[in-house]
């Protein structure tokens, strides 16, 4: 989270999203889809019995017959106050699934412009081919379509183009600029692209798991099918979650001694918070009208 906010919001924040985790939860279990809460989520139930100190989201994983399955269910959400979306959602720049509180107001940067609420990222585990390179080749597509869909929602208001420009950002602009001028219009195009790799990914059979949408290195990341046989639940601030049955073997492949804190300096959020409101669910014309009187964070 961005420095300048309070101690008091932040654990407003983290209150808030174990509680969208909470329904997300229940959400799961009524329909029989299993997730792993993995990355940071999982270390710091491990080490912090809750959040890692300086983080502030929560990461699951499921496998791909569950997540289809999460993802086929989103018009259950309808009128619950939650939400599920992916890259058919137009100006969302994730293309995979998140769990939103649509009770609450979240943009992360000025640059992807997208009214969310706090949320739930849910990523999928496709099979891996026993063929490293061409699974390699494989996930730099995946990757590489990514960065294009995300193009499609890279936008600024037009005095904030203004804004840019004269503070000298200029590959800001540009990206701005071919968003407004080519590949808002592309939408359809490349959210079909993200589907049809979707499809290939589907069509892989193989004893072992990726999540396709990380930047870590792929030898990193490619983990036993059996890992995620089963889970464990474990305690998590005043919640219990799900991590994979093989969570020890899946953290110290990831991050190796995963128990021990990193040095001071690496103890900084990854994330950014450009507004947020713990009250209610506003349109992006709301949130610019809001900013311009200089209210950024609601409790």
């Amino acid at each position: 989270m961005n420095l300048e906010m309070s101690n008091e919001f932040v654990c407003a924040f983290k209150k808030c999203l174990i509680e969208t985790m909470k329904v997300f939860i229940t959400f799961c279990a009524e329909n029989n889809i299993r997730y792993f809460c993995t990355g940071g989520t999982a270390i710091g139930a491990i080490r912090h019995k809750g959040f890692i100190p300086w983080d502030d989201d929560i990461d699951v994983c499921m496998l791909r017959e569950d997540y289809d399955r999460f993802m086929s269910l989103r018009s259950k959400c309808n009128g619950s106050g939650y939400a599920i979306i992916d890259y058919h959602d137009k100006g969302n720049p994730a293309p995979y699934g998140k769990f939103v509180n649509m009770n609450t107001t979240l943009v992360e940067t000025d640059c992807f412009p997208y009214s969310s609420g706090i949320f739930i990222d849910v990523f999928p585990l496709d099979n891996v081919k026993n063929d490293l390179e061409e699974t390699k080749r494989i996930k730099e597509k995946v990757m590489s379509d990514m960065k294009l869909y995300q193009s499609s929602a890279y936008d600024l208001s037009w005095s904030e183009v203004f804004k840019y420009l004269m503070n000298g950002h200029l590959n800001s602009v540009r990206k701005v600029l071919q968003s407004k001028c080519i590949y808002q219009h592309q939408f359809a195009k490349l959210s079909n692209m993200l589907e049809e790799n979707e499809n290939v990914l589907r069509n892989i059979n193989g004893d072992r798991v990726l999540n396709y949408y990380t930047f870590y290195k792929i030898e990193k990341e490619i983990f036993p099918k059996e890992w995620f046989s089963g889970t464990i639940e474990v305690p998590f601030e005043d919640i219990m979650i799900n991590l994979p049955v093989g969570y020890h073997e899946y953290l110290s492949k990831l991050f190796g001694d995963y128990m021990t804190l990193p040095p001071v300096d690496k103890q900084v959020s990854h994330h950014s918070q450009y507004y947020c409101n713990l009250r209610e669910h506003l349109s992006i014309e709301e949130i610019r009208r809001r900013l311009s009187k200089g209210e950024v964070y609601v409790m």
